[in-house]
């Protein structure tokens, strides 16, 4: 009887998921919730590719998962992988209908799952991963994921021993998860010269030893929690990285990775600090799969950041960028705000933060850009703010409370409006930094902005 509602539940699942790939809904999450109505242990019972990787985290699973299923395609394999971001377990599910065929085969060689870090607990002991990879664990928002240890803990309840655990050792909160029957993998980077000597973000949320409650030693700070740390009162501290970054070369476009006591060039397909860390946990599950170096250095070659959290364009010597934040997400934010502020030349801003959801629901949780450093961006060479959004003027509030100048900071109720305040005379650099649930306005934006440069260009 089981069998029969197991295999009625696919075969209903597979018949609307063909539906709805015929009707250019590829992206639709509705067969995974007929899967899991109809057959409620569908993902324990439904056939996995023979490896199962999970990407989570609070910033870049998105980024990570991307960019290692583009990684392990180019190196020959037929891989599942929920590039819509769907990763609850409805998400999860529909991933999986595409990877088996009406008999419950595989079709796939691997599976790509990033799942959501709150809800992982309710997935990986049902799908039993092989490698897990979690990029970090940060404060996100209050009525997403509330405090970091409180994830830290929801998650360490779905961690299955079989699981090999691939973690950041400059996160002395996610680096340890897991116990000790889990194989673990630990990535890191070397300190830098950008690197700060203690905290100097607004928030911190490992600012004391959670074995024995001392304050922390720090030997740097790079951004919020990413840091290496000691206790000066018991044996707390940082782990130490099996892939471990010495040097970044940006103008060679190379990272320098040093394992097993051997130093190789990697390339370094994006500048920015969190990017670098994606791009280091990829290499690191790459290598424990058993892939060679020259394998890698394949697979990164000529690869980019998916272009919805990251894409630039330069048109008559002026650069277009779009770079995606989490709204209600503080350490997002300001590592963006970081990222943009550490950029040369004239820069004009377009900040569209409002998250759509939110919106929707009616909540007026602001609190959170309160914790953002925006005095990141207050910067000579940034010469004009542009908020759009229902909330441009809370926004404009906190810049003020930046130090700010309000001369350079203009407000308008419509995001799609904001491009039309640009100034391209005697500007480098634009940038539109979005929310999440933005990026296809996002990439409209950018186009309006684009033909404005062109426009003004031609009329000069």
């Amino acid at each position: 009887m089981e069998n029969i509602k197991f295999y009625f539940a696919l075969l209903s699942s597979k018949i609307c998921l063909s539906l709805f790939k015929i009707t250019g809904n590829r992206q639709d999450d509705r067969p995974g919730s007929l899967a899991l109505r109809l057959y409620p242990n569908f993902l324990e019972r439904v056939t996995k590719p023979k490896t199962v990787i999970c990407v989570t985290g609070t910033n870049g699973k998105t980024t990570v998962s991307n960019l290692i299923s583009t990684s392990l395609i180019k190196l020959g394999n037929k891989v599942a992988y929920n590039d819509w971001g769907a990763n609850t377990k409805i998400g999860v599910a529909r991933c999986l209908l595409d990877s088996v065929s009406i008999f419950n085969r595989p079709k796939k060689d691997i599976c790509i799952l990033e799942t959501d870090e709150l809800t992982s607990k309710d997935i990986w002991p049902y799908i039993k991963p092989n490698y897990i990879i979690v990029t970090n664990l940060s404060r996100d928002s209050m009525h997403r994921n509330a405090h970091p240890q409180y994830i830290f803990n929801e998650m360490n309840k779905g961690i299955i021993p079989s699981s090999a655990l691939i973690l950041n050792a400059d996160d002395p909160i996610s680096s340890f998860l897991g116990t000790n029957q889990n194989k673990k993998v630990y990535f890191g980077i070397d300190k830098l010269s950008t690197d700060h000597k203690k905290p100097y973000n607004s928030i911190n949320d490992m600012a004391i030893c959670p074995k024995c409650y001392t304050k922390l030693n720090y030997e740097f700070v790079r951004y919020n929690n990413i840091s290496r740390v000691k206790c000066p009162n018991c044996d707390f501290e940082s782990l130490k990285p099996d892939y471990l970054i010495t040097k970044i070369d940006n103008e060679a476009k190379k990272i320098y990775l040093n394992h097993d006591k051997k130093e190789i060039a990697m390339p370094l397909i994006n500048d920015s600090i969190f990017n670098i860390y994606n791009i280091l946990s990829v290499i690191t599950c790459l290598s424990t799969m058993g892939y060679t170096d020259e394998n890698i250095i394949y697979a990164l070659k000529n690869t980019e950041i998916v272009k919805s959290r990251y894409s630039s364009t330069t048109v008559n010597n002026i650069t277009v960028s779009t770079i995606a934040t989490k709204g209600l997400n503080a350490v997002a934010t300001s590592t963006v705000c970081d990222y943009i502020a550490n950029e040369k030349g004239n820069i004009e801003l377009i900040m569209v933060l409002d998250d759509t959801f939110d919106n929707i629901d009616g909540s007026e949780a602001i609190a959170w850009i309160y914790d953002s450093d925006f005095e990141f961006i207050n910067k000579d060479n940034i010469k004009k703010i542009i908020i759009g959004g229902v909330r441009n003027r809370d926004y404009r509030l906190r810049l003020l409370l930046a130090g700010i100048d309000d001369k350079k900071i203009v407000c308008t109720q419509n995001e799609m409006d904001t491009y039309k305040y640009i100034d391209t005379k005697n500007i480098d650099a634009i940038y539109i930094m979005h929310e999440v649930y933005f990026i296809k306005k996002s990439q409209q934006l950018k186009d309006l902005v684009i033909n404005k440069i062109l426009k003004e260009g031609n009329d000069k």
